[in-house]
């Protein structure tokens, strides 16, 4: 992802499903790139897991089953 992908983003990027799977691969990755992150999933140890891996990040986590 390059810096002008990063900007188009805009100041914070939302990503559900961010406990596993395809979710938490991209935030992993525009966490490491500097996007700011509200991760949303319904596990909340794993959001959590997520956020403490990426300190330098700026990621609040939401516990939230969509399907409710």
């Amino acid at each position: 992802m390059n810096t002008d992908q990063i900007k188009a983003l805009g100041e914070w990027t939302v990503i559900t499903g961010a406990s596993s799977g395809i979710g938490a691969a991209f935030a992993h990755r525009l966490a490491e790139a500097g996007v700011n992150l509200m991760v949303v999933g319904r596990r909340e140890a794993e959001l959590l897991k997520l956020k403490s891996a990426c300190p330098n990040a700026r990621i609040e986590p939401r516990t939230v089953d969509l399907s409710d």
